[in-house]
């Protein structure tokens, strides 16, 4: 029985829509005024952590290839350079398995 004060509120559909990589979100505008999450965790985490239990002293995460260049270019030779897009290992860097 609704009295006075009851909240009745009214139920609408929620709606998730899921993209496993930022090249399927096909325009920013998709995005606007909406709630976003992001997850990158389990490659870049499980990669991370593997280099350091293999002795890597620290892993330095950069914005483009060209910052990476940039930092392995001053490292005096120090720096192994690792990195992937699109799944792909770049090819002008050092291919290494971290075991």
């Amino acid at each position: 029985m609704e009295g006075e004060g009851s909240n009745t509120m009214e139920h609408k559909p929620l709606k998730i829509s899921l993209y496993f990589a930022h090249d399927y979100v096909e325009s920013e505008l998709v995005l606007k005024d909406k709630n976003v999450v992001v997850i990158d965790v389990l490659r870049t985490s499980t990669t991370m952590l593997t280099g350091l239990a293999n002795g890597a002293r620290e892993i330095i995460p950069t914005d483009s290839i060209a910052s990476a260049g940039m930092i392995g270019r001053n490292s005096e030779g120090q720096a192994l350079l690792c990195g992937e897009k699109k799944c792909q290992a770049y090819r002008r860097f050092q291919p290494r398995q971290f075991n």
